[in-house]
Protein backbone atom coordinates (compact mmCIF):
# COMPACT_ATOMS: atom_id res chain seq x y z
CA UNK A 1 0.00 0.00 0.00
CA UNK A 2 1.11 3.56 -0.11
CA UNK A 3 1.50 3.75 3.57
CA UNK A 4 4.54 1.08 3.51
CA UNK A 5 5.70 2.49 0.11
CA UNK A 6 6.18 5.54 1.77
CA UNK A 7 7.81 4.26 5.24
CA UNK A 8 9.97 2.25 2.48
CA UNK A 9 11.65 5.37 0.74
CA UNK A 10 12.21 7.16 3.76
CA UNK A 11 13.55 4.07 5.18
CA UNK A 12 16.33 3.49 2.50
CA UNK A 13 16.79 7.22 1.69
CA UNK A 14 18.88 7.56 4.97
CA UNK A 15 22.72 7.35 4.70
CA UNK A 16 23.10 5.79 7.99
CA UNK A 17 22.88 2.24 8.69
CA UNK A 18 19.37 1.43 9.98
CA UNK A 19 18.47 -2.06 11.08
CA UNK A 20 15.74 -3.55 12.64
CA UNK A 21 15.83 -6.38 15.20
CA UNK A 22 14.30 -8.61 17.76
CA UNK A 23 15.44 -8.38 21.51
CA UNK A 24 17.51 -11.20 20.31
CA UNK A 25 19.61 -9.55 18.16
CA UNK A 26 18.61 -10.94 14.56
CA UNK A 27 17.87 -8.41 12.20
CA UNK A 28 15.01 -8.08 10.72
CA UNK A 29 15.20 -5.48 8.11
CA UNK A 30 17.54 -3.28 6.91
CA UNK A 31 17.86 -0.53 4.93
CA UNK A 32 20.17 0.43 1.85
CA UNK A 33 22.55 2.05 4.52
CA UNK A 34 23.51 -0.83 6.12
CA UNK A 35 23.55 -3.26 3.16
CA UNK A 36 26.30 -0.23 1.85
CA UNK A 37 27.77 -0.13 5.58
CA UNK A 38 28.49 -3.92 5.04
CA UNK A 39 28.56 -4.37 2.04
CA UNK A 40 26.12 -7.69 2.33
CA UNK A 41 22.33 -7.69 0.65
CA UNK A 42 19.54 -7.29 2.37
CA UNK A 43 18.56 -11.30 2.17
CA UNK A 44 22.08 -11.82 3.45
CA UNK A 45 21.69 -10.00 6.52
CA UNK A 46 18.03 -10.54 7.64
CA UNK A 47 17.68 -13.34 9.67
CA UNK A 48 21.36 -12.63 10.52
CA UNK A 49 22.22 -12.04 14.63
CA UNK A 50 24.83 -9.07 15.31
CA UNK A 51 27.09 -11.61 16.13
CA UNK A 52 27.62 -12.35 11.93
CA UNK A 53 28.52 -8.98 11.88
CA UNK A 54 30.77 -8.83 14.99
CA UNK A 55 34.75 -8.32 13.98
CA UNK A 56 36.37 -11.68 15.87
CA UNK A 57 37.11 -11.46 19.52
CA UNK A 58 36.43 -7.37 19.45
CA UNK A 59 33.53 -7.30 21.24
CA UNK A 60 31.85 -8.26 24.18
CA UNK A 61 28.67 -10.31 22.52
CA UNK A 62 27.07 -11.40 25.80
CA UNK A 63 27.45 -7.74 27.00
CA UNK A 64 25.37 -6.59 23.99
CA UNK A 65 22.52 -9.08 24.26
CA UNK A 66 22.04 -7.82 27.60
CA UNK A 67 21.69 -4.49 26.39
CA UNK A 68 19.15 -5.24 23.84
CA UNK A 69 16.94 -7.05 26.34
CA UNK A 70 17.06 -3.90 28.40
CA UNK A 71 15.96 -1.29 25.92
CA UNK A 72 13.23 -3.77 24.85
CA UNK A 73 12.22 -3.71 28.21
CA UNK A 74 12.55 -0.63 29.57
CA UNK A 75 12.49 1.80 26.17
CA UNK A 76 15.55 3.70 27.36
CA UNK A 77 18.03 4.51 24.48
CA UNK A 78 21.67 3.20 24.76
CA UNK A 79 24.49 3.79 22.42
CA UNK A 80 27.59 2.00 22.27
CA UNK A 81 30.29 1.53 20.24
CA UNK A 82 30.76 -1.76 18.18
CA UNK A 83 33.49 -3.20 15.62
CA UNK A 84 32.16 -4.56 13.06
CA UNK A 85 33.37 -6.77 10.00
CA UNK A 86 32.77 -6.03 6.32
CA UNK A 87 31.86 -8.96 3.37
CA UNK A 88 35.64 -8.17 2.10
CA UNK A 89 36.94 -8.67 5.50
CA UNK A 90 37.58 -5.07 6.82
CA UNK A 91 37.11 -4.65 10.61
CA UNK A 92 35.47 -0.98 11.63
CA UNK A 93 34.57 0.67 14.05
CA UNK A 94 30.54 2.04 14.56
CA UNK A 95 28.63 3.68 16.57
CA UNK A 96 25.26 2.34 17.47
CA UNK A 97 21.99 3.94 18.91
CA UNK A 98 19.36 1.60 20.10
CA UNK A 99 15.64 2.11 20.60
CA UNK A 100 12.91 0.37 21.36
CA UNK A 101 10.18 0.97 18.24
CA UNK A 102 7.28 -0.57 15.83
CA UNK A 103 7.48 -2.20 12.85
CA UNK A 104 4.25 -2.48 11.19
CA UNK A 105 2.89 -3.04 14.43
CA UNK A 106 5.13 -5.26 15.97
CA UNK A 107 7.57 -4.46 19.09
CA UNK A 108 11.20 -4.34 17.81
CA UNK A 109 14.09 -2.76 18.21
CA UNK A 110 15.34 0.15 15.66
CA UNK A 111 19.79 0.66 15.46
CA UNK A 112 21.50 3.46 13.70
CA UNK A 113 24.32 3.15 12.87
CA UNK A 114 27.94 5.31 11.63
CA UNK A 115 31.55 4.55 10.62
CA UNK A 116 33.14 6.16 13.23
CA UNK A 117 36.70 5.09 11.51
CA UNK A 118 37.73 8.79 10.64
CA UNK A 119 36.97 9.89 14.05
CA UNK A 120 39.04 7.83 15.89
CA UNK A 121 41.78 8.13 13.52
CA UNK A 122 40.92 11.88 14.23
CA UNK A 123 40.97 11.50 17.99
CA UNK A 124 44.18 9.09 17.82
CA UNK A 125 46.31 11.54 15.63
CA UNK A 126 44.78 14.08 18.16
CA UNK A 127 45.96 11.80 21.00
CA UNK A 128 49.55 11.14 19.73
CA UNK A 129 49.88 14.72 18.98
CA UNK A 130 48.79 15.85 22.31
CA UNK A 131 51.34 13.39 24.02
CA UNK A 132 54.16 14.98 21.34
CA UNK A 133 53.38 18.09 22.40
CA UNK A 134 54.05 17.50 26.27
CA UNK A 135 57.36 15.13 25.56
CA UNK A 136 58.46 18.43 23.62
CA UNK A 137 57.05 21.05 26.28
CA UNK A 138 59.33 18.61 29.38
CA UNK A 139 62.61 18.59 26.88
CA UNK A 140 62.18 22.39 26.38
CA UNK A 141 61.97 22.79 30.14
CA UNK A 142 64.89 20.75 31.36
CA UNK A 143 66.87 22.38 28.29
CA UNK A 144 66.19 25.87 29.91
CA UNK A 145 67.11 24.93 33.17
CA UNK A 146 70.17 23.75 32.07
CA UNK A 147 70.71 26.75 30.45
CA UNK A 148 69.70 28.96 33.08
CA UNK A 149 72.09 26.73 34.99
CA UNK A 150 74.88 27.29 32.84
CA UNK A 151 74.82 31.24 31.96
CA UNK A 152 74.76 31.90 35.72
CA UNK A 153 78.47 30.29 36.65
CA UNK A 154 80.19 32.69 33.48
CA UNK A 155 78.16 36.00 34.68
CA UNK A 156 79.28 35.15 38.20
CA UNK A 157 82.51 34.81 37.46
CA UNK A 158 82.40 38.03 34.55
CA UNK A 159 80.83 39.72 37.70
CA UNK A 160 83.49 38.67 40.50
CA UNK A 161 86.15 40.13 38.26
CA UNK A 162 84.30 43.12 37.36
CA UNK A 163 83.86 43.95 41.44
CA UNK A 164 87.73 43.26 41.79
CA UNK A 165 88.69 45.88 39.61
CA UNK A 166 86.04 48.35 41.28
CA UNK A 167 87.32 47.43 44.53
CA UNK A 168 91.50 47.15 44.01
CA UNK A 169 92.12 48.70 40.81
CA UNK A 170 93.96 51.38 42.14
CA UNK A 171 96.54 49.08 44.04
CA UNK A 172 96.71 46.12 40.99
CA UNK A 173 99.69 46.37 38.97
CA UNK A 174 99.65 46.41 34.89
CA UNK A 175 100.36 42.87 34.61
CA UNK A 176 97.35 41.87 37.28
CA UNK A 177 94.90 44.31 35.14
CA UNK A 178 95.98 42.87 32.19
CA UNK A 179 95.39 39.60 33.28
CA UNK A 180 92.25 40.67 34.39
CA UNK A 181 90.62 41.70 31.19
CA UNK A 182 92.27 38.85 29.35
CA UNK A 183 89.89 36.42 31.94
CA UNK A 184 86.88 39.01 31.46
CA UNK A 185 87.31 38.99 27.42
CA UNK A 186 87.18 34.96 27.81
CA UNK A 187 84.48 34.66 29.80
CA UNK A 188 82.40 37.58 27.67
CA UNK A 189 83.08 35.14 24.38
CA UNK A 190 82.11 31.87 25.94
CA UNK A 191 78.65 34.11 27.40
CA UNK A 192 78.77 35.04 23.67
CA UNK A 193 78.68 32.04 21.88
CA UNK A 194 76.70 30.70 24.56
CA UNK A 195 73.84 33.15 23.84
CA UNK A 196 74.41 33.07 19.61
CA UNK A 197 73.72 29.36 19.86
CA UNK A 198 70.52 30.09 22.07
CA UNK A 199 69.33 32.83 20.05
CA UNK A 200 69.68 30.95 16.54
CA UNK A 201 68.44 27.58 18.14
CA UNK A 202 65.36 29.95 19.35
CA UNK A 203 64.92 31.50 16.02
CA UNK A 204 64.83 28.44 14.07
CA UNK A 205 62.09 26.79 16.19
CA UNK A 206 59.92 30.02 15.41
CA UNK A 207 60.71 29.38 11.76
CA UNK A 208 62.55 33.04 11.16
CA UNK A 209 65.64 31.19 10.46
CA UNK A 210 65.11 31.31 5.75
CA UNK A 211 66.96 27.92 4.49
CA UNK A 212 68.06 29.12 0.79
CA UNK A 213 70.19 25.91 -0.35
CA UNK A 214 72.42 26.26 -3.17
CA UNK A 215 75.44 25.01 -5.03
CA UNK A 216 78.69 26.14 -4.14
CA UNK A 217 82.51 25.01 -3.29
CA UNK A 218 82.63 23.38 0.36
CA UNK A 219 86.51 24.18 0.75
CA UNK A 220 85.87 28.07 0.61
CA UNK A 221 82.98 27.86 3.12
CA UNK A 222 84.85 25.60 5.56
CA UNK A 223 88.42 27.98 5.35
CA UNK A 224 85.84 31.14 6.24
CA UNK A 225 84.10 29.03 8.92
CA UNK A 226 87.28 28.74 10.63
CA UNK A 227 88.24 32.52 11.10
CA UNK A 228 87.04 32.63 14.13
CA UNK A 229 87.81 29.52 15.27
CA UNK A 230 91.99 29.74 14.61
CA UNK A 231 92.93 32.27 16.89
CA UNK A 232 91.15 29.95 19.56
CA UNK A 233 93.16 27.14 18.58
CA UNK A 234 96.66 28.82 18.15
CA UNK A 235 96.31 30.06 21.53
CA UNK A 236 95.90 26.83 22.63
CA UNK A 237 98.52 24.71 20.65
CA UNK A 238 96.22 22.66 18.89
CA UNK A 239 96.83 22.41 14.99
CA UNK A 240 93.79 22.25 12.65
CA UNK A 241 94.27 20.65 8.97
CA UNK A 242 91.70 20.84 6.25
CA UNK A 243 92.11 17.92 3.80
CA UNK A 244 89.00 18.82 1.29
CA UNK A 245 89.13 18.79 -2.52
CA UNK A 246 89.04 22.09 -4.04
CA UNK A 247 86.43 21.26 -7.03
CA UNK A 248 83.91 19.58 -4.18
CA UNK A 249 80.69 20.96 -3.92
CA UNK A 250 77.72 21.26 -1.65
CA UNK A 251 73.84 22.24 -1.96
CA UNK A 252 73.20 23.58 1.28
CA UNK A 253 72.28 26.82 3.24
CA UNK A 254 75.60 28.61 3.54
CA UNK A 255 74.73 30.11 7.10
CA UNK A 256 73.49 26.68 8.66
CA UNK A 257 77.02 25.00 6.94
CA UNK A 258 78.99 27.58 8.30
CA UNK A 259 77.41 27.07 11.69
CA UNK A 260 77.88 23.40 12.25
CA UNK A 261 81.04 23.33 10.87
CA UNK A 262 82.44 25.95 13.14
CA UNK A 263 80.57 24.71 16.06
CA UNK A 264 81.92 21.53 15.67
CA UNK A 265 85.62 22.30 15.12
CA UNK A 266 85.38 24.65 18.17
CA UNK A 267 84.34 21.45 19.92
CA UNK A 268 86.97 19.36 19.02
CA UNK A 269 89.49 22.06 20.00
CA UNK A 270 87.91 22.18 23.44
CA UNK A 271 88.09 18.58 23.77
CA UNK A 272 92.22 18.58 22.74
CA UNK A 273 94.92 19.10 24.68
CA UNK A 274 97.69 21.21 23.65
CA UNK A 275 99.70 19.64 20.75
CA UNK A 276 96.97 17.93 19.52
CA UNK A 277 95.36 17.75 15.79
CA UNK A 278 91.90 18.23 14.39
CA UNK A 279 91.46 16.87 10.90
CA UNK A 280 88.70 18.34 8.55
CA UNK A 281 87.65 15.88 5.80
CA UNK A 282 85.01 15.33 3.24
CA UNK A 283 84.17 12.39 0.71
CA UNK A 284 81.48 11.41 -1.74
CA UNK A 285 79.34 8.60 0.06
CA UNK A 286 77.40 5.90 -1.36
CA UNK A 287 74.42 7.57 -1.70
CA UNK A 288 75.20 10.58 -3.51
CA UNK A 289 75.72 12.57 -0.65
CA UNK A 290 79.22 14.86 0.81
CA UNK A 291 80.32 13.64 3.93
CA UNK A 292 82.53 15.88 6.15
CA UNK A 293 84.41 14.75 8.93
CA UNK A 294 85.59 16.34 11.81
CA UNK A 295 88.30 14.62 13.60
CA UNK A 296 90.07 15.47 16.66
CA UNK A 297 92.83 13.40 18.85
CA UNK A 298 91.22 14.78 22.33
CA UNK A 299 90.27 13.13 25.28
CA UNK A 300 87.05 11.14 23.61
CA UNK A 301 84.13 9.78 25.11
CA UNK A 302 82.68 6.81 26.55
CA UNK A 303 79.60 5.50 25.55
CA UNK A 304 77.39 6.95 28.43
CA UNK A 305 78.23 10.79 26.81
CA UNK A 306 78.11 9.38 23.14
CA UNK A 307 74.49 8.25 23.88
CA UNK A 308 73.75 11.79 25.37
CA UNK A 309 74.93 14.12 22.01
CA UNK A 310 72.17 15.73 20.19
CA UNK A 311 69.53 15.37 22.51
CA UNK A 312 68.01 18.56 24.19
CA UNK A 313 67.00 16.63 27.38
CA UNK A 314 70.41 15.30 27.93
CA UNK A 315 72.36 18.35 27.28
CA UNK A 316 76.86 18.39 28.23
CA UNK A 317 77.78 20.29 30.59
CA UNK A 318 81.30 18.46 30.44
CA UNK A 319 84.29 21.34 30.50
CA UNK A 320 86.95 21.07 27.83
CA UNK A 321 90.43 20.17 28.76
CA UNK A 322 91.57 23.69 30.00
CA UNK A 323 88.35 24.55 32.12
CA UNK A 324 86.09 25.58 29.02
CA UNK A 325 82.64 25.72 29.51
CA UNK A 326 80.40 23.69 27.32
CA UNK A 327 76.50 22.66 26.99
CA UNK A 328 76.20 21.10 24.50
CA UNK A 329 73.73 23.06 22.88
CA UNK A 330 76.06 23.56 19.75
CA UNK A 331 75.73 20.25 18.82
CA UNK A 332 71.99 20.47 19.09
CA UNK A 333 71.56 23.28 16.83
CA UNK A 334 74.30 21.70 14.76
CA UNK A 335 71.46 18.52 14.33
CA UNK A 336 68.79 20.68 14.09
CA UNK A 337 70.15 22.50 10.42
CA UNK A 338 71.42 18.84 9.08
CA UNK A 339 67.71 17.80 9.32
CA UNK A 340 66.64 20.47 7.44
CA UNK A 341 69.23 19.16 4.69
CA UNK A 342 67.65 15.88 4.99
CA UNK A 343 71.21 14.66 6.32
CA UNK A 344 72.56 13.02 9.52
CA UNK A 345 74.63 13.73 12.25
CA UNK A 346 76.30 11.18 14.50
CA UNK A 347 79.91 10.76 16.34
CA UNK A 348 82.36 7.69 17.39
CA UNK A 349 84.57 8.12 19.81
CA UNK A 350 86.89 6.32 22.14
CA UNK A 351 87.61 7.52 25.38
CA UNK A 352 91.15 8.96 25.47
CA UNK A 353 91.75 8.26 22.06
CA UNK A 354 89.74 11.05 20.25
CA UNK A 355 86.47 11.41 18.85
CA UNK A 356 85.06 12.56 15.01
CA UNK A 357 81.86 13.88 14.29
CA UNK A 358 80.33 13.02 11.32
CA UNK A 359 77.65 14.85 9.16
CA UNK A 360 76.14 14.65 5.33
CA UNK A 361 74.53 16.98 3.45
CA UNK A 362 73.41 16.73 -0.09
CA UNK A 363 75.86 17.92 -3.58
CA UNK A 364 72.96 18.79 -5.87
CA UNK A 365 69.52 20.21 -5.31
CA UNK A 366 68.04 17.07 -3.72
CA UNK A 367 66.13 18.92 -0.82
CA UNK A 368 63.09 20.94 -0.79
CA UNK A 369 61.86 24.28 1.34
Amino acid sequence: NIASESYMDIFNSVSEAIYVLDENGFFIDVNKGAEKMFQYDKDQLVGQTIQSVSAPEKNNLKEFEKILKRVSKTGTQVSFDFWAVRKNGEIFPKEVFVNRGKYFGKDVLIATARDITEKNQAEERIKLKNEELQKINAEKDKFFSIIAHDLRSPFAAFLGLTQLMVQDLPSLKLDNIQEIALLMRESATNLHRLLENLLQWSRLHQGMIAFNPHQFLLLDKVNSSMESVLEVAVNKGVEIVINIRDEMVVYADENMLESTVRNLVTNAVKFTEKGGKVLISARTNEDGYVEIAVKDTGIGMNKKMLDKLFRIDELNCRQGTEGEPSTGLGLILCKDFIDRHKGDIWAESVELMGSTFYFTIPNRAVVSN
